[in-house]
C-alpha cells in the first residue's frame, strides 16, 4: 500500500488483507483506516473530527498522515469529541463570537455514533487495550494511540458518564526507554481511575 512515496505500515508491521471495520478499530490498523478514508472521504472525516470539538475547525492537516493522528490537537479536545461519541454524536458547542453557550451541536447520527461505541468496546475486550483491562469491573469503551516512534502514548476510556483521556509522554520529547504504548501505562491508569470512580 502506498501514497506516493510514503509506504505506511501497521505498528506490527502485518498487513492482514480484508476485514471487518471493527476488526481494524480493535487492532489499531494504520492501513484499514487510510484504506476507510480513501473509500468515504477524508475531507468528509475531518469535517466530522473537527464539528466533534476533537480538533479546533481548520485544524486538522489536510492529508493522509493526519488519519493516522499526524495533527496535533489538545488531551482536553480530544476527550470533549469522544464525549460527544458517547452522547449519541452531540456536542456541546461554544460561540467564541458571542461568548456564551451555543447548545447542542449535531455532528453525527445517534446510531452511527452508537456504532461507533460498540466498535470500542471490542477495543476493551478483544482489541488492543484488552490485556490491561482484563477482570476490570467497569464496562467502557475506549481508545489506544501510540506515536510512531513510542514516543508518545494515548488512552481514552468513557461509559455514559464519565470520559477519561491519559496521555503518557516526556515533557523534552525524548523517546521513553521502553518506548511507550497506549495499551500500557496510559491504559492501566485510566483503569485505576474508572475502577477508583466506581468502588
Amino acid at each position: 500500500f502506498r501514497i506516493g512515496a510514503w509506504r505506511p505500515r501497521n505498528a506490527n508491521g502485518k498487513e492482514t488483507g480484508p476485514a471487518p471495520l471493527y476488526a481494524g478499530l480493535e487492532q489499531s490498523s494504520n492501513l484499514m483506516t487510510l484504506h476507510l478514508s480513501d473509500m468515504v472521504s477524508m475531507d468528509a472525516m475531518f469535517s466530522v473530527a473537527e464539528a466533534s470539538g476533537a480538533w479546533p475547525e481548520g485544524g486538522l492537516f489536510r492529508g493522509p498522515v493526519s488519519m493516522l493522528g499526524a495533527s496535533e490537537t489538545s488531551l482536553r479536545s480530544l476527550v470533549s469529541g469522544y464525549a460527544g461519541i458517547m452522547a449519541g454524536g452531540r456536542t456541546r458547542a461554544s460561540s467564541s463570537i458571542r461568548g456564551h453557550d451555543a447548545g447542542d451541536y449535531v455532528f453525527a447520527s445517534q446510531r452511527g455514533a452508537e456504532d461507533v461505541v460498540r466498535m470500542m468496546r471490542g477495543v476493551v475486550t478483544r482489541g488492543t487495550a484488552a490485556g490491561a483491562m482484563r477482570g476490570m469491573n467497569v464496562a467502557i469503551a475506549g481508545k489506544t494511540g501510540t506515536t510512531q516512534d513510542g514516543r508518545d502514548g494515548i488512552f481514552i476510556g468513557m461509559t455514559p458518564s464519565v470520559v477519561v483521556g491519559v496521555w503518557v509522554g516526556r515533557d523534552d520529547n525524548r523517546v521513553p526507554d521502553p518506548p511507550m504504548r497506549g495499551n500500557g501505562i496510559p491504559a492501566r491508569i485510566a483503569r485505576d481511575v474508572f475502577e477508583g470512580a466506581a468502588a
